[in-house]
């Protein structure tokens, strides 16, 4: 599909607007930088509104060249670099199945996975080599290879003068590094522990609605573009491990995915970040799917009490009420106390992820929504 937006790109020139292009839920350049499509990375950057993009980040806040020196992608990132994209940007942390603290630079990424060239080309760009990341790691303290860590020592030297700090030019002994990387799995996992705790946030204990955000005839659009999809690849139910829902992402109807996406970060994000003490522009889609809830015996007619992995969430109905029976946001715990919500069509239900809460059952017809899992960006 990208090679299909290049060819038209190539046909269109300089002026083609790919700021609504999206692919797998990533923009088009840092899409091409995840997968090492470096060819198809080094046209999009041909382009104007690409060029607008080059430092927007994903949701673990990596940029295009984080991920391109992550995977040793040199022409990419040198690429990146001559169309002047931020060598110094800091990614967050990643706090999933792999543990990653935040904080690091393209150079801390590049010299991680050993790969030279890239590590050379960041330096040429003065990418700086005393930068610490979340765990106080400079890049010669992750770097993996003597060549590696030969030019990190001597571009320290040369900066620093003969006696710089000790780990800028001492390199990790293998004894030592995984010491290192069993104290640094631990305490991005207390990181993420600390954000997901809302014990002395009373704030994030209310639930809130917010009526008549999306239109009937808005909402009623989204459904059938979703129901076109589907009824060609149709649902899943093997994203989520221990909740499971038939679901959707959003990203895979893409006639509505640029529209949602925009809609949630312009129109919901500032309501909850006013709801909630929290400032709109700290708030990052983590995910986002649509959820179908149907009665009936082999279906998935509810969802039971749980906690989500992010700090808020929200839905949004996107059928009438009349077209099911039951159904509502549940909450076993929260400053009302236990409670349903009972959404109309086009009403947002916003919530911190850590109150328990669940899918009350249809009983009969089906009940579409889609659901937001959003984090907060702090600063550690």
């Amino acid at each position: 599909v990208i090679r299909m937006e290049v060819i038209a790109l190539e046909e269109e020139g300089e002026e083609r607007d790919f700021s609504g292009v999206w692919m797998k839920g990533q923009r088009a350049l840092i899409y091409c930088a995840i997968m090492g499509l470096e060819d198809e990375g080094i046209q999009l950057l041909k382009n104007k509104t690409i060029l607008a993009q080059i430092d927007e980040k994903d949701n673990n806040d990596y940029t295009a060249l984080h991920h391109a020196a992550n995977l040793g992608c040199n022409r990419l990132t040198e690429a990146l670099i001559e169309s002047k994209a931020n060598i110094h940007s800091k990614t967050d942390q990643i706090a999933s199945t792999l543990f990653v603290p935040g904080g690091r630079t393209a150079l801390h990424l590049a010299a991680e996975n050993g790969s030279l060239d890239t590590v050379k080309s960041l330096l040429q760009a003065k990418a700086k080599v005393d930068t610490r990341d979340w765990e106080n790691e400079v890049p010669l303290r992750l770097a993996r290879g003597k060549k590696v860590q030969k030019i990190l020592i001597q571009r320290a030297r040369e900066l620093h003068g003969p006696k710089p700090d000790t780990d800028l030019i001492i390199p990790p002994d293998e004894k030592g590094a995984i010491q290192r990387e069993k104290i640094r799995i631990y305490n991005t996992k207390s990181r993420r522990f600390k954000r997901l705790d809302i014990s002395s946030r009373r704030v994030l204990h209310k639930t809130h609605i917010f009526p008549k955000i999306w239109g009937k005839e808005r909402c009623k659009w989204i459904q059938r573009e979703l129901l076109k999809v589907t009824s060609k690849v149709g649902w899943t139910n093997k994203r989520h491990r221990q909740y499971s829902t038939v679901d959707i992402p959003v990203y895979d109807i893409p006639s509505v995915h640029s529209w949602v996406r925009t809609s949630i970060t312009t129109q919901v994000f500032p309501l909850m970040a006013k709801a909630f003490d929290l400032k709109a522009e700290s708030l990052r889609i983590r995910d986002y799917f649509f959820v179908k809830y149907e009665a009936g015996n082999g279906n998935q007619s509810g969802l039971g009490l749980h906690r989500d992995g992010s700090l808020l969430s929200c839905n949004v109905l996107l059928n009438e009420r009349s077209e099911f029976k039951g159904g509502g946001t549940v909450f076993k715990e929260s400053s009302k106390g236990p409670h349903t919500i009972l959404a109309d069509i086009g009403d947002f239900v916003a919530h911190s992820g850590q109150l328990l809460h669940g899918g009350e059952e249809v009983s009969s017809g089906i009940r579409y929504i889609m659901v937001v899992f959003i984090d907060v960006r702090e600063c550690y």
